[in-house]
């Protein structure tokens, strides 16, 4: 289990954290009294051809009993920060 909260908000679940960090653009550590111990990471978003290769092979949810055909995200399977891609 790892960590994390908001800035003056309570301690995070880990699925809420690992929601939170999935699209996340930017990523800063900060130390018990708010010094910066590290800050940085690339991109996690996918690009535009691999979201049209999806949308080709998948053309709906593919999370077992939803079927929706808008407003879909494309998601890791294996979380970004377990090494997934």
């Amino acid at each position: 289990q790892r960590v994390a909260s908001l800035h003056l908000g309570p301690l995070l679940s880990d699925d809420d954290r690992r929601y939170l960090l999935c699209d996340a653009t930017c990523e800063v550590w900060f130390e018990r009294h708010g010094q910066p111990i590290g800050a940085g990471r690339t991109p996690r978003t996918i690009s535009r051809r691999l979201r049209r290769a999806l949308e080709h092979r998948d053309s709906c949810c593919v999370v077992p009993g939803c079927g929706a055909t808008r407003g879909l995200h494309a998601h890791h399977i294996i979380h970004w920060e377990d090494g997934g891609p």
